[in-house]
């Protein structure tokens, strides 16, 4: 997993990595703040924003798998 921010302040992405590190999938933010953590208890992605705030993702729904 990956998480990050721009230089706006802003903007905010995560994504996924596969085993060769190279990215799979990524999801960017206009309006939800910086990801500054992440962690997997699988099968969930917990990704939390600047704000304290959490987006939970299900690692196995075909939409998020690598």
């Amino acid at each position: 997993m990956v998480h990050g921010d721009s230089g706006l302040g802003h903007l905010g992405f995560i994504g996924r990595l596969g085993p060769d590190r190279g990215l799979r999938w990524l999801l960017t933010t206009s309006t939800g703040n910086p990801f500054v953590g992440a962690s997997v208890d699988w099968p969930l992605a917990h990704f939390v924003n600047d704000w304290g705030s959490t987006l939970t993702l299900d690692l196995t729904d075909p939409d998020f798998a690598p």
